[in-house]
């Protein structure tokens, strides 16, 4: 971010994102990377007939078929997640992105704070039809942007499918939290 540019990231969220896991789509995007049909025909037994019960307490729930998500809690789990996001990095963007998990950073920099905003708000829009593409749904209201500049008091108006994103002073990604002011530079070398 030299050059007096100004930094801006939105941090998205997914409702439900393992749960929503579209087995199919996944199968036809490993047929898309070439998996073979005896693999294909493994991973769509993985997903077949699935039951799932809930448990609380001394109560348990009748077993309920399962035809969407990925199962949690497997080393499989993880992967199989992570291919079926993959290809938002695709997408055409302008900005760069992060992805882990479900955790989803959009971020870029321009020396114009307006084109840092625009690209944000492009590319933001992207992945939003991504998600809605791929049977998921980007929880709007937990969306975040941020701006790292030297301009005091810079707001960027950022909006994702008309919803008005809200900007923050710290970002918590991964459980940490995360400030985002500019600290000038201290050096812990001796003169």
């Amino acid at each position: 971010m030299g050059d007096g540019c100004t930094a801006a990231i939105l941090s998205t969220d997914m409702s439900k994102a393992f749960d929503s896991l579209h087995p199919m789509l996944l199968l036809a995007k490993l047929e898309a990377y070439g998996l073979s049909q005896s693999a294909l025909s493994l991973m769509n037994s993985y997903f077949c007939d699935r039951l799932n019960r809930t448990r609380i307490s001394n109560i348990t729930s009748t077993w309920a078929e399962t035809n969407r998500g990925c199962p949690q809690g497997s080393a499989l789990g993880p992967l199989i997640w992570n291919i079926y996001q993959n290809d938002l990095s695709y997408e055409k963007m302008k900005s760069n992105l992060f992805m882990y998990a479900d955790d989803h950073q959009i971020y870029c920099s321009h020396k114009n704070p307006e084109l840092a905003m625009r690209e944000l708000r492009k590319d933001g829009n992207t992945a939003s039809k991504w998600y809605d593409a791929n049977f998921l749904k980007g929880n709007l209201s937990k969306y975040n942007t941020i701006v790292i500049t030297k301009q005091p008091n810079q707001h960027l108006d950022v909006q994702i499918d008309g919803f008005t994103i809200k900007q923050v002073e710290d970002l918590k990604l991964l459980g940490v939290t995360k400030s985002m002011t500019i600290l000038p530079f201290r050096s812990t070398f001796p003169s």
